[in-house]
């Protein structure tokens, strides 16, 4: 039986009720046009630790606490019964409200001690925790390099890089696909960005994201974490943000001090908006954005999973590749290309609808309000899983299979799918994500057939910045003659996927 498969859950009643009399005279809500509500059940908390185990455990492994969460309580639940501070909704209708109505549910509260005057306070500040009203001036400059107007622009150098690196793969070797993966997608990241293909730059500015990503998923909560101590995570990645500042300052005034005036990168077209539209803005709010640009670790995670999913499958697979093959004959895609490819779409969709690179979303509460059965107080965290709401059974039938069949009946909302996040705050990269990983899923699959080493142990990582990938992802490389096998595998991910 797989994770959800014969779970019993009750919804969360919301028909009101009496209000108890202590609440009332705690919150005055007897005396509000609001009625009470039934809270629903949830953990509680730890004698002296108090919330500090369930904080750990989310650290730890978020996927799995949340999916716990769900399987326990049903489709909301909280850290606490009146006002508390941390609530999960996993229903689409909460989603709803959470996302849309933008002013009362914040993006981001950064805690004051965590990145104050420090480079770690200018990267992390971005489009992703702004408030609303700068967020649609800095949207309309961010976007544009974005659009899809330049894919076929952006397309040669996809091309060119992704035959590089298969270059370097030998047949009937077994390598990393994630690590490769991530090779790639950051070496064509960094070309289309700022026209760099320096191996040595291109592979510091990698590590750097890559270290500053990993500074900190269990020690976030940690009382130590956010002291700068000499061998610490925090001081770790503070170095590290220190040089990627540096770097990215250096990028941007040398491009101003001699501007190509050919838009031929995107920093150049960054460039040109943000002189026209970017009134207000400074140095400091570029070198964010860009930073944000520069980190392409959801990407990475989606390719590998899709490239995995698709070796365990061996049928979907195949029938992947006649269609690759029927239209591409052995060619990379362009744009239009792309859109001759039903197949590949569909599995693009279930892939990031099963294995979310980015699992949840967060939101707090700019003022007290009631949110379904709660009322909050200001500053109330609020947690929603696109992986837990991606499998919930009513909307996605099996919901733990991976079958790319049944994008030709289903058409969720944009609260029930929701993997480049909800509308009010949609991924920049929402277009060009999908455009780069079918691209490079196109080219792979017409040259090799990609099969799970055998026996390997695939467990999930999620890090404090977001992303759920494989701790690694060991592929033996074949040509491709379609004896397409699946492999016998270990690990969580047995969890997250029903191979039957």
């Amino acid at each position: 039986m797989t994770e959800y498969e014969g779970i019993q859950t009750e919804q969360t009643p919301l028909i009101p009720i009496a209000c108890p009399a202590h609440h009332a005279q705690k919150t005055g809500t007897m005396a509000d046009s609001r009625s009470w509500r039934e809270i629903p059940p949830g953990p509680r908390p730890k004698p002296v630790l108090g919330w500090r185990l369930e904080s750990m455990k989310l650290a730890l492994d978020p996927v799995g606490y949340m999916a716990q969460l769900y399987k326990k309580y049903g489709l909301v639940t909280s850290w606490g019964t009146e006002r508390p501070r941390v609530v999960f909704t996993f229903d689409p209708k909460l989603n709803e409200v959470m996302f849309s109505d933008t002013r009362q549910f914040h993006w981001a509260v950064r805690p004051k001690w965590q990145y104050d005057n420090n480079a770690m306070h200018v990267l992390s500040y971005s489009i992703f925790n702004i408030p609303i009203e700068f967020y649609q001036q800095r949207r309309k400059i961010l976007v544009r390099p974005m659009a899809t107007v330049h894919f076929d622009r952006w397309r040669d150098t996809i091309v060119r890089l992704t035959n590089s690196a298969m270059k370097d793969w030998q047949l009937g070797k077994t390598i990393d696909m994630h690590r490769r993966g991530r090779d790639l997608v950051h070496a064509v990241n960094m070309s289309l960005l700022f026209s760099i293909e320096d191996r040595a730059t291109v592979q510091r500015v990698h590590d750097c994201v890559f270290l500053m990503a990993n500074s900190g998923p269990a020690y976030s909560i940690l009382f130590l974490y956010r002291y700068d101590l000499p061998g610490s995570k925090y001081r770790q990645m503070l170095a590290n943000a220190i040089e990627m500042e540096a770097f990215l300052r250096d990028v941007v005034q040398k491009r101003k001090a001699q501007p190509t005036n050919q838009e031929s990168d995107m920093l150049d077209l960054l460039l040109s908006a943000w002189d026209k539209i970017g009134e207000g803005l400074t140095e400091d709010d570029l070198v964010g954005e860009l930073y944000n640009l520069v980190n392409s670790e959801n990407m990475t995670a989606g390719l590998t999973w899709t490239l995995f999913l698709l070796a365990q499958h061996p049928k979907i697979c195949a029938d992947l590749v006649d269609e690759l093959h029927g239209v591409l004959h052995g060619e990379a895609p362009t744009y239009e290309q792309l859109g001759q490819l039903p197949l590949l779409d569909k599995v693009y969709k279930e892939s990031f609808r099963l294995l979310p690179p980015s699992p949840f979303r967060r939101r707090y509460t700019a003022e007290a309000c009631q949110f379904g059965p709660y009322d909050l107080p200001k500053g109330a965290t609020l947690i929603s899983s696109q992986y837990v709401t991606h499998r919930l059974p009513e909307i996605y039938p099996e919901p733990q299979r991976f079958l790319p069949s049944r994008w030709d009946t289903i058409k969720p909302t944009p609260f029930e799918y929701f993997p480049f996040g909800a509308p009010s705050r949609y991924c920049i990269a929402q277009r060009f994500a999908p455009y780069l990983i079918k691209t490079i899923i196109a080219m792979v699959l017409q040259r090799y057939r990609l099969t799970v080493a055998p026996g390997s142990r695939i467990n999930r990582h999620c890090r404090l910045s977001l992303e759920l990938e494989p701790t690694q992802m060991p592929m033996v490389l074949s040509r491709q003659d379609r004896n397409f096998t699946r492999s016998p595998i270990k690990g969580d991910v047995l969890e997250m996927v029903d191979f039957a």
